[in-house]
């Protein structure tokens, strides 16, 4: 006897798989931003009134987030086909990619604080 899949789990895990796909395109873009900004010409900086170091730090924190993107996004693709198939797994993946996705928000969210507040010291 098969079993029939709810349209709400499947609808979670078409979501999952398009919000995986952008999280990994998106933080792909933001490691080759941060890597070329970290690689850019200090002198380049301070001419437009940023100080010394703050653009190395800027990259270096885009890095971190980018690779923290990169395993959320890939969790969510698992998580998604964990859904389709119907998986108890998939279950335990959405909701840890739940809590990734918060962690990852606040964990971006103090980095951007810290960037602040070194900054504009």
């Amino acid at each position: 006897m098969t079993t029939l899949r709810p349209k709400s789990v499947t609808v979670s895990s078409i979501l999952n798989f398009v919000f995986g796909g952008l999280g990994i395109v998106f933080a792909l873009t933001g490691i080759v931003t941060s890597t070329s900004m970290m690689m850019s010409n200090p002198l380049n900086a301070m001419a437009n009134g940023v100080p010394p170091g703050v653009a190395q730090m800027v990259g270096t924190v885009g890095l971190i987030a980018g690779f923290l993107s990169l395993a959320v996004g890939a969790v969510a693709i698992v998580s998604g086909v964990g859904l389709l198939q119907l998986a108890r797994w998939g279950r335990g993946w959405t909701f840890g990619y739940a809590i990734a996705c918060i962690a990852n928000c606040f964990i971006a969210f103090l980095l951007t604080a810290l960037v602040r507040l070194l900054h504009f010291r």
